[in-house]
Formats: C-alpha cells, sequence, structure tokens
C-alpha cells in the first residue's frame, strides 16, 4: 500500500507522525486494535498535557 499527503505548511511549519505495525505484535493483533491505538494517540496529540511551575 502506498499513500501520499499533501498539505500546506503553516507559518513554515509542518508536524507530522509515522507508524509502522507488524502482524506479530501481540499488541495490536488485528486491524481494529491497530486503529484503536491511533485514535487514542490523536487525542493525546490534539490535548496536550499542559503543565505550569510557579515560583
Amino acid at each position: 500500500m502506498n499513500n501520499m499527503l499533501l498539505a500546506k505548511a503553516k507559518k513554515n511549519s509542518v508536524v507530522y507522525y509515522a507508524g509502522a505495525g507488524w502482524n506479530k505484535d501481540p499488541e495490536f493483533k488485528n486491524e481494529t486494535k491497530w486503529i484503536l491505538q491511533l485514535r487514542k494517540l490523536k487525542r493525546q496529540i490534539q490535548n496536550p498535557l499542559k503543565v505550569e511551575i510557579k515560583k
């Protein structure tokens, strides 16, 4: 399978994430488990942990 993505950069900056799976990985026994992991990662990226340290 080959994929290509075209996108406009915002403020001369591009962020991308790449992932790969292996059918013998016990954590991702099927495509459904892989898709669920991608959705979880998407939520984490869209809602980053913010920490504020006050002196």
